[in-house]
């Protein structure tokens, strides 16, 4: 996406009604797009998906989302969404607090809806990865991106859970590790 250093980077949250796509399907998308020099942000989203098969899914994986079908009722399609998410996404590495989890979910979306090969991340970023080889010495149990974000200072996330609040924690734990105030 990028000939040589990147611009921009895309941290992602997915929220998911399963572990692994296709059992799961993606309820919402939250992004974070960062200048990659400054970190600063320059755009932000966050939206409900319209669940297709809501009865397969796995009640852990709704109480996490904070999935409540009353707040759902303005939710979009996943194509819509997906389009929503590329044009703010396009040409920035994919980041994310657990990468393979987030960006399974992500490509196996958008192979099933049309948008590869045009819209695909080759390059991505894991922030727990990043933040475990930092802080792996610190003894942070259980290892979560809310311990860790509570470990550097950051405050909680509100709650309910939504996915930008997710990418936004994630965007603010790579954050304090790049600039070394950890």
């Amino acid at each position: 996406m990028h000939e040589t250093f990147p611009n921009r980077l895309a941290f992602t949250d997915i929220e998911a009604t399963g572990m692994w796509p296709p059992a799961g399907e993606i309820i919402e998308i939250g992004l974070v797009v960062a200048e990659a020099q400054t970190l600063e942000v320059v755009d932000r989203l966050n939206v409900k998906v319209r669940p297709t098969h809501i009865e397969t899914a796995v009640a852990g994986a709704l109480r996490v989302s904070g999935y409540r079908p009353e707040d759902w009722q303005e939710a979009v399609s996943l194509r819509q969404a997906l389009d929503q998410y590329v044009k703010r996404a396009h040409g920035a590495v994919f980041c994310a607090w657990r990468v393979a989890f987030d960006f399974s979910f992500l490509q196996f979306a958008l192979e099933t809806n049309g948008f590869l090969p045009k819209e695909h991340f080759t390059d991505h970023l894991c922030v727990y990865t990043m933040a475990w080889y930092v802080l792996r010495e610190k003894h942070i149990k259980p290892f979560r991106l809310r311990q860790v974000a509570e470990y550097l200072g950051l405050p909680p996330e509100p709650e309910p859970h939504r996915a930008v609040n997710g990418a936004e924690l994630a965007w603010a734990v790579y954050r304090k590790l790049m600039t070394g105030k950890v």
